[in-house]
């Protein structure tokens, strides 16, 4: 696969940034069937199994997981080293997306 999404998340003290990831990936199926979504967490055991096949991939961060807060996002710098894709668009675990994506890859390859 040579484009597709990115998102992080940590599972933290629950299953919240999981499940907020998990809300992502199943948005852009809704809108974007071609490319695959994976997932970016600090450790594979802790999502649920239940979830596994919500993600094409599920990769861990390669060099650990280092903020010290609920938030996984100092870790962000670890998805260029760890994405199997050619062409990587990163997306918040909190974001919905409702509308084809197409447009915004189209530009993005422009350039």
């Amino acid at each position: 696969m040579t484009q597709g999404y990115i998102t992080l998340a940590s599972k933290s003290t629950d299953d919240k940034q999981i499940k907020q990831a998990v809300l992502l990936a199943s948005s852009l199926r809704l809108v974007d069937t071609t490319r695959e979504v994976c997932l970016v967490v600090d450790k594979i055991d802790d999502v649920p199994q239940k979830y596994e096949n919500s993600f094409d991939s599920i990769i861990e961060l390669p060099y650990g997981h280092h903020d010290l807060t609920e938030d996984i996002a100092l870790n962000i710098w670890q998805i260029y080293h760890c994405s199997p894709f050619k062409k990587t668009m990163y997306m918040d675990r909190r974001t919905l997306v409702t509308t084809d994506m197409d447009d915004i890859w189209e530009s993005v390859i422009k350039n």
